[in-house]
């Protein structure tokens, strides 16, 4: 009779541990990374980072070479979630995503050393689209506080003007 508070400790313990299993069995989207990642970009949990065959998916318009595709390939594995997100929303613009114009975003947003990347290889993508807002989005990043992407940028304005666009 002394122990029954340690008896019902433990079951209680059981008890919780056993629903807690069970509720991540069932909804494992709320516990995983990769998952509410996949949910926001509104595609398959097993799918939104393996994008595989990019030249096809992208149809007969090559919006980006196939170095610049593989580039983002591989940021879209990259380790820091911020990059990943953007990179994989740069995949799904390329592609023929629904969310097209979110690679403005994509394009002005600051990610640090490996962000500038994405950021280049979105606004080339814009720019080859003719898309709107291409102008306001190379402006600002003419006057990026990364110097790399004001050098890229200044390029990619000097090839627009050349296009005559």
């Amino acid at each position: 009779m002394k122990h029954n508070w340690a008896r019902w400790l433990v079951g209680i313990c059981l008890g919780i541990s056993l629903v807690m299993s069970a509720y991540l069995y069932l909804y494992p989207t709320h516990f995983s990374a990769k998952a509410r990642l996949a949910q926001r970009m509104k595609v398959d949990p097993g799918t939104y980072i393996e994008v595989t065959n990019l030249e096809e998916k992208a149809g007969n318009s090559v919006i980006l070479s196939p170095q610049e595709m593989e580039r983002v390939d591989k940021l879209a594995n990259h380790s820091n979630r911020y990059i990943r997100d953007h990179a994989v929303g740069t995949l799904r613009f390329i592609t023929g995503g629904k969310q097209r114009l979110d690679a403005i975003r994509i394009a002005t947003s600051s990610l640090g050393d490996t962000g500038y990347e994405i950021r280049i290889l979105a606004l080339k993508a814009l720019v080859r689209l003719h898309a709107p807002n291409t102008q306001g989005a190379i402006q600002r990043l003419l006057h990026d506080e990364n110097r790399k992407v004001r050098s890229a940028s200044a390029e990619i304005a000097q090839e627009v003007k050349g296009n005559g666009a």
